[in-house]
C-alpha cells in the first residue's frame, strides 16, 4: 500500500487534480512487482484529493499521501503511517518501522526477454487509434521491428517484434479503436 502511495503521490505532485476528464472518472491500475508476485493496485481519485485503493487480495481502503523529498506521510483509514522511500530506475524501496520492502516497477512496454519459441499475442498498451500496420502478414521479421502503430491522444506508439518471426494475423483495420489490453495481433516466432 505505501508504494502505491509513494507513486500516486508522486502523480499528484505532478500534475493538476483540478481540471477534468472526458467521460471518465480519474481512476489508475498500478503495477507492482514484489520479488517473484506481480501485484495491481486500483486507485480511483475523490474530489477531495483522497483515493480508494483495492488491493489484489479484495482489501479496499482511503488513503491520502504527501511526499516531502524520499519522506513519504500516509493518512490510511484512521491509521497514519511514515515511509521513507528510494526510487531509482525501476527499483522501489520503502522503509516502514516494520521493515524494508523493495518492489520493482515493471515496464508496461517492455516485450518479454526470455520469448523463445510459440505463439504470442502483442495487446494494447493504452486505448488508442490504429494507424499503421507495418509488416505483411507472414511475411519474416527481426525482433525490434515495427510491427503496428497506435494513436493516443495525438502521440504515436510502435509495437515492435518480440523476437525473429512473423504476423500470423491482425485483429484490428487502420482506423479503428482499441481498448487497453485488447489482442492486436498474432505473432508467432520460430
Amino acid at each position: 500500500m505505501a508504494a502505491a502511495c509513494w507513486l500516486l503521490a508522486g502523480e499528484a505532485a505532478a500534475t493538476p487534480r483540478h481540471g477534468w476528464r472526458l467521460n471518465a472518472e480519474c481512476q489508475r491500475r498500478l503495477a507492482l512487482q514484489y520479488g517473484e508476485h506481480a501485484l495491481s493496485i486500483g486507485a480511483h481519485l475523490h474530489a477531495d484529493g483522497s483515493w480508494s485503493l483495492s488491493l489484489p487480495d479484495g482489501a479496499v481502503g482511503q488513503a491520502r499521501a504527501q511526499r516531502n523529498g524520499s519522506q513519504l506521510t500516509i493518512q490510511l483509514d484512521a491509521r497514519r503511517l511514515h515511509a521513507d522511500c528510494l526510487q531509482h530506475g525501476d527499483a522501489l524501496q520503502v522503509y516502514l518501522p516494520s521493515g524494508l520492502t523493495a518492489f520493482t516497477l515493471p515496464d508496461p512496454y517492455a516485450a518479454e526477454a526470455d520469448i523463445q519459441h510459440g505463439d504470442t499475442h502483442l495487446k494494447a498498451p493504452m486505448p488508442g487509434r490504429v494507424v499503421a500496420l507495418l509488416a505483411p502478414l507472414g511475411e519474416a521479421v527481426e525482433k525490434g521491428a515495427p510491427l503496428m502503430i497506435l494513436e493516443a491522444m495525438k502521440m504515436e506508439h510502435t509495437l515492435v517484434a518480440p523476437g525473429p518471426g512473423h504476423v500470423a494475423a491482425y485483429y484490428f483495420a487502420v482506423g479503428e479503436q482499441v481498448s487497453e489490453g485488447s489482442d492486436l495481433l498474432d505473432f508467432v516466432l520460430p
